[in-house]
């Protein structure tokens, strides 16, 4: 399978109000995920980062052409966007977009690629209007968690059915936004509430889903993102920012999040 994962991120210009150095450690937490064998055992030539040194202008350039290449030359896509972000009103409709670090808006509508026959995941753990984010640490807790959680399980294995359960499903999109219209994403002392609720359910119920999958004939086990979106929307709903799940898919099929494959014993 020729797969990629994009992670795309704006913090603000440092020394500026709207400079939320939070936003690289939910990158970081992103990725650390995604390349444990919980997250599909992403390796490093998989993902793709926006070079740091390009013009504003050049941004935007580089970001669309490297979405027609996740368009055209790949068999599943994810892109990962934490920062600003906002509904742009042109008249009477509105434009969601993110903020590039240069300052230039781009189309979230884009990003999924609705008239592509693609695979693809996007998550936009981001504001729906203009706002600020804060500081915040979590990733060596992040990184204990992941090591105590993958001790037992084959990551190659675990990356076979990660990419089995994408290659059995229709082309579609999924997009993941952290909160609703018009509305802002809020920061924590530890990423931003999106991630630290999206996390504390993986990490708070792995063990009991990596033990499941030992019970069961396959010896596997799956969630989607549908399902971990619902969930975080349960811990996040009582400060008012709510989550949401859209795709284009006619069927109740979801891509996997959290994909495990074990062995039929502990080695």
């Amino acid at each position: 399978m020729q797969r990629r994962l994009l992670l795309l991120n704006n913090a603000g210009k440092e020394g500026t109000k709207n400079y939320a150095p939070s936003v690289f450690d939910a990158t970081e937490r992103y990725r650390n995920y995604f390349k444990s064998p919980l997250g599909g055992y992403w390796d490093d030539g998989e993902i793709i980062e926006m070079p740091t040194d390009l013009k504003p202008d050049c941004q935007s350039v580089w970001l669309s052409a490297t979405v027609d290449y996740l368009n055209t030359l790949t068999t599943y896509s994810m892109i990962v966007f934490t920062g600003h972000g906002g509904a742009v009103i042109k008249g009477y409709n509105k434009e969601e977009c993110i903020e590039l670090l240069g300052g230039n808006l781009f189309p979230i509508s884009s990003l999924c690629a609705s008239h592509s026959k693609i695979k693809r995941t996007v998550i936009i753990d981001a504001c729906r209007c203009f706002t600020w984010l804060n500081e915040s640490v979590q990733l060596d807790k992040d990184r204990m968690s992941v090591k105590e959680l993958t001790k037992d399980l084959n990551a190659i294995d675990c990356r076979d059915y990660y990419n089995e359960l994408i290659s059995d499903l229709p082309e579609h999109y999924e997009l993941i936004q952290s909160t609703q219209l018009g509305e802002v994403a809020r920061a924590s002392q530890t990423g931003s509430v999106f991630c630290d609720a999206l996390f504390t359910i993986i990490y708070g119920q792995a063990s009991t889903w990596n033990m499941a999958a030992l019970c069961n004939n396959n010896h596997v086990t799956c969630k989607s993102t549908e399902e971990l979106v619902h969930g975080a929307d349960g811990i996040m709903s009582p400060i008012g920012q709510h989550p949401q799940f859209s795709t284009n898919c006619l069927t109740t099929e979801r891509f996997p999040f959290y994909a495990v494959r074990r062995q039929s014993k502990l080695i």
